[in-house]
């Protein structure tokens, strides 16, 4: 497998870097630190995988916001798209409290089934797919019930062309 380049924030270091003194490689191993190191890892090949997180970034339809008034309940959720287009798209949800939300729900802008891509809480094997309503949320004709759960970074990917359609 390919190797990382280690200056300890991968592995979640306890202390703040410094060029006198070594990286603590003990904490490499510990099962809480070796997640941050897969995590990273994930990421990684989900920003590889989705070129809609990182082309035409400077164009405003790369973005777009699903839900910013969210403050009460710490929750953001927005998309990262091609400009024009919604194939290979990711919606993006953050719960930034430790409260389990098992009926949030968020509006869409296509009608099909949204894969989940990746997870800070799935497990491995985990795999949902989510989807839309015809129940208008967000300023959009659609909705999905992805739930969330504390703490939890949660990566959509939009239905397939094929499968969907938009109003």
């Amino acid at each position: 497998g390919k190797k990382l380049l280690f200056m300890g924030q991968e592995f979640a270091e306890t202390q703040e870097w410094d060029e006198n003194r070594e990286i603590n490689w003990a904490l490499f191993d510990k099962p809480g630190h070796a997640k941050v190191t897969n995590c990273l890892r994930d990421l990684l090949e989900l920003y590889k995988q989705y070129p809609c997180l990182y082309n035409d970034e400077k164009d405003d339809e790369s973005f777009q916001w699903v839900n910013r008034q969210d403050a009460d309940r710490n929750i953001l959720a927005f998309i990262r798209r091609s400009p024009g287009s919604y194939d290979g798209a990711l919606l993006i949800l953050f719960n930034f409290s430790p409260v389990e939300y098992p009926a949030y729900s968020c509006g869409v802008p296509l009608q099909g089934s949204y894969r989940q891509v990746y997870s800070t809480c799935a497990s491995e094997s985990e795999s949902r797919t989510f989807p839309s309503k015809r129940t208008p949320r967000d300023g959009f004709h659609y909705s999905i019930r992805p739930g969330l759960r504390g703490f939890e970074a949660l990566l959509l990917e939009f239905p397939p062309k094929k499968q969907r359609k938009k109003l």
